[in-house]
């Protein structure tokens, strides 16, 4: 249900370690052969590849790989966010697809945009729903005793992130009215 207009975000690669070898030779990345995975590139606010992140589409035991220029901070979406609007952080890049003006971190520390990008002045942390998990829960306090905007969603939203929420029939108006 990835919205149409984000389509040429994604890609689709067969082989992953042929695909992050040739735009990064000058890392050697030791990733397993023929492995085809869905990705989407990481790029900088001058519109360049920094970065990828492929998602499995099968059994492998690494679900998602992410790879990258060394020294270099791997932020999805600072090619189209406008730093003049309200900017939703999330953790994955599947998720930032289905809200407007928003990046992911691929990761769980959510804060650690605000560090890196001192021109963001309004934002707000959508941390993955999971709030069982004491390492979310522990980066959530952090953000929120830094006084930084976090959202928190109710106990009715049993999803665990915002693609299961659109799995589940909302829409993203009504996320961004929960957030």
């Amino acid at each position: 249900k990835i919205p149409e207009d984000q389509h040429h975000r994604i890609f689709y690669v067969e082989d992953m370690s042929t695909y992050v070898n040739y735009l990064f030779p000058e890392k050697k990345y030791n990733l397993p052969p023929n492995d085809a995975r869905v990705l989407v590139q990481v790029r900088d606010r001058q519109n360049n590849i920094v970065g990828v992140q492929g998602r499995t589409l099968g059994d492998s035991r690494i679900r998602y790989i992410t790879c990258g220029k060394e020294n270099t901070p791997l932020i999805f979406g600072l090619e189209v966010v406008d730093f003049n609007q309200m900017v939703y952080v999330l953790e994955g890049p599947f998720d930032s697809l289905f809200l407007p003006n928003s990046l992911a971190t691929m990761g769980s520390d959510l804060s650690r945009v605000v560090k890196l990008l001192p021109g963001l002045k309004s934002y707000v942390l959508i941390f993955d729903n999971e709030p069982r998990n004491p390492e979310i829960v522990r980066l959530m306090e952090g953000a929120i005793n830094r006084e930084m905007p976090v959202c928190i969603f109710p106990k009715t939203i049993k999803s665990k992130d915002i693609n299961d929420m659109i799995l589940s029939g909302l829409t993203k108006e009504d996320i961004i009215q929960l957030i």
